[in-house]
């Protein structure tokens, strides 16, 4: 009964797919070259920059497909290729009507990017990046609560006091099953709690040593930080000049092996 199923929205998904690329089959003269696509977008009030925030991604990579496709008939990109074909052979009455073909595009290049996702953690993965965005768009400096996001991420499970204080609130919140807590987390959660519930209720009084441990403590990490910094630095620029020791200029293939090389997680 599960394979009959799962076989079944794998042959749903391929006659949408199907469906979305029928004009793949036609031949490349059947463009119509009078109908640019900067035309289609500009007689229905759709911006190129419009167009590359829901499609997410970067304007110039997208006006240059265009152009490209405009110039030439086609792309090397079979997506946008495909897209571009289906839109340029329509007549739009309005901007909602090509908003419907832009947002089917949009859900076929996300189902493609996350097809081996489990549906709640793409829900997660997209409810997350929605409010990220809508956080980080426009602001002149980085949201503070996405560094501490980005720490805990790319420090969860190393750092033994961030970890416990993860998991007290997880197994508060009932995201982490109460019974399978550990003794370390048993002993933490005994006395974060308390504490934690007079805050609350604004009950707690400062503790002058506590408080000198702190800064101490944040002056420490700062260090930490300064000098995984400089050392990263010194590697990268080392990397560098070697490699430009053995090519005239880099690209960006080169740069990116280099900085998958480097362990970033522990700047």
């Amino acid at each position: 009964m599960i394979s009959y199923f799962f076989i079944n929205v794998n042959i749903l998904f391929l006659c949408k797919i199907l469906l979305f690329y029928k004009i793949d089959f036609c031949c490349d003269s059947c463009y119509n070259s009078n109908m640019k696509i900067k035309d289609i977008l500009k007689e229905n009030n759709v911006k190129l920059i419009e167009l590359s925030n829901i499609l997410n991604i970067s304007r110039p990579t997208l006006n240059s497909y265009i152009d490209e496709f405009e110039k030439e008939g086609k792309i090397t990109n079979e997506e946008y290729n495909s897209f571009f074909k289906k839109i340029s052979k329509k007549s739009y009455l309005s901007r909602e009507e090509l908003f419907g073909d832009i947002n089917e595009f949009k859900e076929f290049l996300m189902k493609k990017q996350y097809a081996d996702f489990l549906p709640e953690n793409l829900r997660l993965l997209q409810s997350i990046y929605r409010k990220i965005y809508n956080d980080m768009k426009g602001k002149n400096k980085v949201v503070a609560i996405y560094k501490f996001l980005e720490s805990v991420i790319n420090n969860y499970g190393e750092d033994k006091a961030l970890s416990g204080y993860i998991n007290y609130t997880l197994y508060l919140n009932g995201l982490k099953d109460i019974k399978e807590i550990k003794a370390d987390d048993k002993i933490l959660v005994s006395n974060i709690f308390p504490i934690m519930k007079k805050y609350e209720k604004s009950e707690l009084k400062i503790n002058d040593e506590g408080l000198k441990e702190f800064y101490n403590r944040v002056d420490e990490i700062k260090k930490v930080r300064e000098t995984r910094y400089q050392k990263f630095e010194k590697e990268l620029k080392e990397k560098l000049m070697k490699e430009l020791s053995l090519k005239d200029e880099l690209n960006k293939e080169d740069l990116k092996r280099i900085l998958n090389n480097l362990d970033l997680k522990k700047i």
